[in-house]
């Protein structure tokens, strides 16, 4: 009878999770830290090279000397190595996950100074002043993952100032239908 009632009760639980905004935020983020805390996943996205050259030439085009910059999501902070080179006036690099210390030591590594390394929720940030880019990667495999437009309408909302910019700042997104099978 106890171990029916628990089993109800965390089914109650696991419903009212799902059906809230803040729930599902809270799955997410248990389920993202654990993903991108792998080395696998991150070798993976360094890997493409189409994503990695795309990243360094929006950088290069949009990361003026002297901005501000908030690296969401970090990772290995590849991004955030792209942007040091525009030598903006800072760069706060965040990740709520253990991985950040991986880019922590890849800038000590390579003498790279103008970053911040931040291991938190982006929420919990709060510069002493308005950033000019914010810079993210939160795509996940199909787009709109990650709580992409939630973390970056947060920062944007709080943080980016008038003539800020985002990186990338719009996406296009195709779809090809697909048969499954002929009787379809």
């Amino acid at each position: 009878m106890i171990q029916k009632l628990k089993r109800a009760v965390m089914n109650r639980f696991k419903e009212e999770l799902k059906s809230s905004e803040f729930g599902q935020l809270i799955q997410y983020e248990f389920h993202s830290q654990a993903l991108y805390t792998n080395l696998y996943i991150q070798e993976l996205m360094i890997a493409d090279e189409n994503r990695v050259n795309f990243y360094y030439e929006g950088i290069r085009r949009h990361i003026m000397p002297g901005d501000i910059v908030v690296d969401l999501g970090t990772g290995t902070g590849i991004l955030s190595f792209f942007a040091a080179q525009q030598n903006p006036k800072m760069i706060y690099a965040i990740d709520y996950s253990d991985f950040i210390s991986v880019a922590e030591q890849i800038a000590k590594h390579n003498k790279i100074e103008n970053i911040t390394f931040l291991k938190m929720n982006s929420r919990e940030f709060n510069p002493d002043e308005k950033v000019d880019v914010i810079l993210h990667e939160q795509m996940g495999h199909a787009l709109l993952e990650e709580n992409m437009v939630a973390n970056i309408l947060d920062l944007k909302k709080r943080l980016l100032n008038e003539n800020g910019r985002i990186l990338p700042g719009k996406f296009e997104l195709f779809l090809e239908p697909v048969c499954l099978k002929n009787h379809y």
